[in-house]
């Protein structure tokens, strides 16, 4: 299938629990501009650019109020018509606010990224307010020959007022804890890193 998976597209009051998601080229569940979301127990994998990618309009921080926990995002590749971008993310949270993954596992993602250039890392988020990722795992992340990232976890550019704490990362090609700012992004700021392990990433 050449889209998304499970969709919410402006939506508010939402529970997605315990579903299987895979064979997608776009990501296996796609929430934007959403709010009051909970997704919950479930296993997305085998999908194009992620398992689970939280966005909205940018600049806007229009997804909000979102809860990802005791997800599994496996064995995501890439998305082999996305050659502009990376893909192969396990979970991605942009243009959002008030965002928690805990207990979560990305594993084995992001090998197959049809381009050289920035890629794909196993939990991560940009142009985010308020995000705490907790208690999750993040091993065995990938990224194209040739190409940058493939880490556990990141605060990219325009991340504020977030926290990673409580994680374990190991044997992923690239950092376990990726803190980057790239060109044009928002400010990037007040974000803590805290107890929390790497072993054996790149």
């Amino acid at each position: 299938n050449t889209g998304n998976g499970v969709v919410v597209d402006k939506c508010a009051d939402i529970s997605i629990d315990s579903v299987s998601v895979t064979g997608f080229q776009k990501a296996g569940i796609l929430v934007y501009a959403s709010s009051h979301i909970a997704i919950t127990h479930s296993r997305v994998y085998e999908n194009g650019f992620a398992g689970i990618s939280i966005d909205g309009e940018y600049g806007e921080r229009n997804s909000s109020q979102i809860l990802i926990s005791g997800c599994v995002a496996e064995d995501n590749p890439g998305d082999p018509s996305n050659f502009t971008n990376h893909s192969g993310n396990g979970i991605i949270a942009g243009n959002c606010k008030t965002v928690t993954i805990e207990y979560c596992t990305a594993t084995n993602n992001g090998w197959d990224m049809p381009r050289m250039g920035n890629g794909p890392v196993g939990i991560w988020c940009f142009e985010a307010d308020s995000i705490t990722i907790q208690y999750c795992i993040a091993h065995d992340n990938k990224t194209a020959k040739g190409a940058d990232d493939g880490g556990g976890f990141d605060f990219d550019g325009g991340v504020t007022n977030s926290v990673i704490q409580y994680c374990l990362s190991y044997k992923n090609q690239g950092a376990a804890f990726g803190i980057f700012q790239y060109n044009g992004a928002s400010p990037w700021y007040n974000n803590v890193i805290r107890n929390s392990i790497s072993k054996n990433d790149g």
